[in-house]
């Protein structure tokens, strides 16, 4: 601590630098949001997918969407819908695998429930490669409009985009929701009012700090992109 104090002037240009240098990297460090590559190579999940990708090609091009319905016939409505979509190649549906012509009870159930259950049905859909991130998110919310606000995506560059739109907002809500409560807490818990907005300022920094560099750790999953900072400073209380 001596050695902090007779060097303090050092101390504060590393930490300026530091805090500099973390504010540059942090919009720069690779998130992984494919939770699957997490998995060891050993894992039944892994195995499978590796062998879906030997059979059927790349998965990851295709957007899975899955919408409530009532019937058979509002699904195909929907299906039509999202092939309007300006970025929308490709749809397949339960009646690209099976009759749907004959009543439901005809069609073999482990096909059905693959496509349809529950009152949801689930597509998969291909988009134009390439987009911008906006346009996806803008083509995620034509979709909304289509198919009904709690339709869902996964995979893809649209459910891509959707994920990391969605974790993004919910880390930020997270935070505007922590910070008053933290404060409120440190108000009642210390003697000064300066001692809270310092402790929120030094856990700001030191959060900063260890967001940006995360950039020497290659990538991160967004698990730890959207909860890092809300765990950090419920360790530091």
């Amino acid at each position: 601590m001596q050695d902090f104090i007779r060097y303090k002037w050092l101390t504060l240009v590393v930490f300026a630098l530091l805090i500099a240098f973390s504010a540059i990297a942090l919009p720069n460090v690779p998130v992984n949001y494919d939770i699957m590559s997490y998995l060891p190579e050993s894992s039944p999940s892994t195995k499978a997918i590796s062998e879906m990708e030997g059979a059927f090609g790349a998965l990851g091009e295709e957007t899975r969407i899955m919408a409530k319905v009532s019937s058979i016939p509002q699904a195909l409505d929907l299906k039509a819908r999202i092939e309007n979509i300006e970025l929308a190649e490709e749809v397949k549906w339960l009646d690209d695998v099976a009759d749907i012509l004959q009543p439901e009870s005809f069609i073999k159930q482990s096909v059905l429930d693959a496509w349809y259950k529950d009152g949801y049905a689930l597509y998969q859909a291909r988009f134009e490669n390439g987009a911008s991130n906006k346009t996806l998110l803008a083509t995620a919310d034509e979709l909304r409009e289509a198919l009904g606000s709690d339709v869902k995506f996964s995979g893809g560059e649209l459910g891509d985009a959707v994920l990391k739109n969605d974790a993004g907002t919910q880390s930020s809500q997270m935070m505007l929701f922590l910070l008053p409560v933290v404060l409120l807490i440190m108000i009642f818990s210390t003697r000064s009012w300066l001692e809270p907005l310092l402790f929120i300022g030094v856990i700001g920094i030191s959060i900063l700090v260890n967001m940006g560099t995360n950039i020497f750790m290659g990538e991160i999953s967004f698990v730890s992109q959207t909860t890092a900072a809300a765990l950090q400073l419920a360790v530091s209380m």
